[in-house]
């Protein structure tokens, strides 16, 4: 597909990017470690909206309105859906799962409609000219449960309702893009899922060995610039010792390498350390790799 003009790229992207590298704009944004993931979000969600409106409505086109992102934790699950309203220049909502809940009836749905409010009065207000919405409920397994499974507490079910509702209640409802995401997504309820609702599932993983790589090399970005990192290091081998890693693992293991490069160069006067001298060198870093992957260990017999 080809865009006429830079006119219809910004209508649909956040500013000029090269729509054929969506990697190189997510790693802008900080977000690296994926691969075709990121094609196949593009061109589920980015591509179809550059089709003309008009044709759209005559052949009747729905854009997609849905997409779960499921993996383990600490795989960037958020932080890829946050980065996914940015290019799209969306405005971004992040709904908690959790804070849903209410102990007053009713008041859980009411602030599942009140979710909704803003992409309506927009649509109403300025129709087919109104800005994206991404919605993002993290943690959306804890308010999207099978419905039916807990008969002494139709708390769940009802908001699983209320969501079906907003999603089907506004046929014209094309300004918005829900994003979901979860840890098991084996117990959200089937309804939701299915086409035409929250139809797109892409599993996040953790990071192979050159996601690895690349996530390293975005968590040491700051610190090189400052000149604070050792300029021989070899994240390589940093990369072959954290197998096993999450996205999250790897941005606390530089943040670790830096408290401990801190604890080598902190004087008994604190208040003379020269903190801009402060470097980072391969030792810091091997020492905050055994902590966490000792962490990571007890965690797991835990």
């Amino acid at each position: 597909m080809q865009v006429s003009g830079q006119k219809e790229l910004k209508e649909v992207l956040r500013r000029d990017i090269d729509v054929r590298d969506l990697a190189a704009e997510m790693k802008s944004l900080g977000v690296g470690g994926l691969g075709n993931e990121l094609n196949h979000i593009f061109s589920m969600l980015v591509v179809p909206r550059f089709i003309p409106r008009a044709i759209t409505r005559e052949i009747r086109f729905k854009n997609k309105q849905g997409l779960i992102l499921h993996g383990p934790p600490g795989t960037g699950k958020t932080s890829i859906a946050r980065a996914i309203a940015k290019i799209l220049n969306g405005k971004l909502q992040v709904v908690r799962g959790p804070e849903i809940f209410s102990q007053l009836t009713g008041s859980s749905e009411a602030k599942i409609r009140e979710v909704f409010y803003s992409a309506i009065n927009d649509l109403e207000a300025k129709g087919e000219e109104s800005p994206l919405h991404v919605i993002v409920f993290d943690e959306l397994d804890s308010i999207s449960r099978q419905r039916g499974t807990n008969p002494f507490n139709t708390t769940g079910d009802r908001i699983v309702n209320q969501l079906l509702t907003m999603i089907d209640g506004y046929t014209s409802l094309s300004n918005i893009l829900l994003i979901g995401t979860t840890n098991r997504i084996d117990l959200i309820d089937t309804a939701l899922t299915r086409p035409g609702r929250v139809e797109l599932h892409l599993k996040i993983g953790l990071p192979d060995e050159a996601g690895r790589l690349e996530i390293l090399r975005i968590n040491v970005k700051r610190l090189q610039w400052r000149g604070m990192i050792d300029p021989h290091l070899e994240l390589q081998k940093i990369v072959t010792d954290t197998e096993g890693f999450s996205g999250a693992d790897l941005e606390a293991l530089i943040q670790t390498a830096y408290c401990n490069a801190m604890d080598r160069h902190v004087k008994s006067d604190i208040s003379k350390t020269d903190w801009a001298a402060i470097i980072v060198v391969a030792p810091d870093i091997y020492r905050a790799v055994v902590a966490l992957r000792t962490a990571k260990d007890c965690s797991a017999k835990g």
